[in-house]
């Protein structure tokens, strides 16, 4: 099925001409930043992981920044991260 014969069956293809929601997001947030608004959430992310730590708990900050478990996930973004 292509693109253009609609989204109807199930395989989340959208209408040729139709647009994302995260589409449209994007937009809207390139064009309140153009316009000079700043965002309510971080986007760099030492700044989005201060923010964190300042609104969690003490105990909720240690298992989240000590790897939330078998720190699987930390040490793939870690590799992530070296590669770029």
């Amino acid at each position: 099925m292509s693109a253009s014969e609609g989204a109807g069956s199930g395989h989340g293809r959208l209408r040729q001409g139709a647009i994302s929601a995260g589409r449209l997001r994007q937009s809207a947030i390139f064009r309140a930043g153009v316009s000079g608004a700043r965002p309510a959430v971080p986007t760099s992310w030492p700044a989005l992981e201060e923010a964190a730590r300042r609104r969690m708990s003490r105990q909720g900050w240690a298992y989240v920044a000590g790897g939330a478990g078998a720190e699987t996930t930390m040490a793939a973004n870690r590799r992530g991260f070296e590669e770029l």
